[in-house]
């Protein structure tokens, strides 16, 4: 768009692609971590998970694209929600203090409907006992608060300690696999060398990040992440390997945040 067609908004797209890879693949936005911005059930903006996606222009579009934060940001998974208030996550490690919030109407398969004691506008803290145990879903629980033993007595019988239940509808609920979804904001992290939450998508990551750079556009701590972190392309996609070194010429002043 910006080189072929000189369209002006591809690089209005391309200074909101800067702002969230360089904010959140480059760590540069609180809360944001570059182990999962390349995550495949990554989710970028989306505010209000009660909406069901219905207003997405109105109200959903996060602070990530405006460099102020990454409040928005987090990795939305099913989730299997068992007994007792437990749920469990495949894959990803659980950390007591991460936080999620419930996004009802995200299920690609279509969702049984909201959760009575998760709205889909506040964000909750993951409590313990948590299981990471390798091989099997990762077990945890959801902190409630005075109010919500307000509310839900039943399901919250101590404020400060986890849900022991949900219902929808007023209805309990429990065994549900593959059928819910959070979004998850989470805190582990493994550092420099430990790549990405999904291998397989870090390719196209380094595609877009070289191809930022290129552009003209300040990537700098997302280019050194993705060197430091062990990041690597499909050799059978041979595509993905930009030049780093090759300059554009007559393209427009690249507009940068942060």
């Amino acid at each position: 768009m910006v080189t072929f067609l000189h369209e002006p908004l591809g690089s209005a797209w391309l200074s909101k692609s800067q702002r969230f890879t360089e904010g959140v693949c480059g760590s540069q936005l609180p809360g944001a971590l570059p182990y999962y911005c390349f995550d495949y059930y990554y989710s970028s903006a989306i505010k209000d998970g009660a909406d069901g996606l219905v207003t997405s222009q109105q109200g959903s579009t996060g602070l990530y694209a405006n460099g102020v934060d990454a409040s928005d940001f987090g990795v939305v998974p099913s989730i299997n929600l068992t007994t007792g208030g437990q749920w469990s996550v495949p894959t990803y490690t659980v950390t007591p203090g991460d936080q999620v919030m419930s996004m009802w109407g995200y299920h690609i398969l279509g969702s049984p409907g909201p959760i009575d004691q998760l709205v889909g506008n506040r964000y909750y803290s993951i409590i313990g006992p948590v299981d990471n145990t390798p091989g099997i879903n990762h077990t945890f629980y959801i902190q409630c608060t005075a109010a919500d033993h307000t509310t839900f007595p039943v399901q919250c019988p101590v404020a400060g300690a986890a849900f022991t239940g949900f219902t929808r509808g007023g209805v309990a609920i429990s065994n549900e696999n593959n059928s819910d979804t959070l979004k998850l904001r989470l805190s582990y992290d493994p550092g420099a060398g430990g790549g990405y939450s999904s291998p397989n998508y870090a390719q196209y990551g380094g595609q877009k990040i070289n191809g930022l750079h290129i552009a003209g556009y300040n990537v700098a701590h997302a280019m050194s992440a993705w060197d430091t972190r062990g990041g690597s392309y499909n050799d059978q996609l041979p595509i993905n390997n930009w030049d780093r070194s090759i300059v554009i010429p007559g393209l427009p002043t690249p507009v940068n945040g942060l």
